[in-house]
């Protein structure tokens, strides 16, 4: 089989548990960059139109819905890890109230 000069010979995609994807080939290691996240929340997401040019990159129209859910998920999570501090500061102020009142 021939290969042209454009191919890679080998190729395999490995997840690293990190979110982060390294394409290898046999001779050497590309690494997929990450979009930049900001938590905040979006108020829409963009929808692809079919007069849509295909760009990529950070500010590319193909990675505007990726960047916008990001986001969301970055806001979401951070208002999840608030509410359970908020939620555990909580439950320890009411079981140290509780055991200075003898009872639990």
């Amino acid at each position: 089989m021939r290969i042209s000069s454009g191919e890679a010979r080998t190729s395999a995609l490995k997840y690293d548990g990190a979110a982060n994807y390294d394409r290898t080939y046999n001779y050497g290691v590309y690494k997929m960059a990450n979009l930049r996240e900001n938590a905040a929340w979006e108020s829409g997401i963009y929808q692809l139109e079919t007069t849509d040019t295909v760009v990529g990159g950070a500010d590319g129209i193909s990675n505007k819905q990726a960047i916008q859910l990001a986001n969301r998920t970055s806001y979401l999570k951070g208002e999840i890890e608030t509410l359970k501090s908020s939620s555990l500061a909580a439950l320890v102020s009411n079981k140290t109230r509780l055991d200075r009142q003898g009872r639990r």
